[in-house]
């Protein structure tokens, strides 16, 4: 075998195995920035479940109506706004939005009419893109 073909082997080997590397590198990379994510979306849902939840003990304690811990709670989800990020809350059997940070949808039922989290995060922008 020539000097030069075994030159181009190793150099075929060796790109070859960066290309492997590289390739496990990213879907590791992936995988670990998806678990990252959703471990963060996990830790936003049971803070706002756990500011609601007060408000559900003293509904129950009857120091407040059902009415106001609603109302109440509308407003304390609607806060939890950050730029582009945000929640939004619907009905759970009839899809109405009941929190959403554009005031005209809130009341009304959802356009597409599928079925969605009762509570999710999305981010605001023109291209709409789905909540995990």
């Amino acid at each position: 075998m020539k000097l030069r073909t075994r030159i181009l082997f190793l150099c075929l080997a060796a790109l070859t195995g960066m290309v492997v590397l590289a390739a496990v590198s990213l879907t590791t990379l992936r995988q670990t920035m998806m678990k990252e994510r959703t471990a963060q979306l996990s830790t936003l849902v049971v803070l706002a479940q756990s500011a609601l939840e007060k408000l559900h003990e003293q509904e129950a304690a009857g120091k407040i109506t059902r009415e106001e811990a609603q109302k109440q709670g509308k407003l304390i989800i609607g806060s939890f706004r950050k730029d582009e990020l945000y929640f939004f809350v619907r009905g759970y059997s009839d899809d109405v939005n009941l929190v959403h940070p554009n005031p005209k949808r809130v009341g009304i039922v959802d356009a597409k009419g599928a079925r969605r989290p009762v509570c999710a995060i999305a981010p605001r922008s023109k291209a709409r893109r789905s909540a995990p």
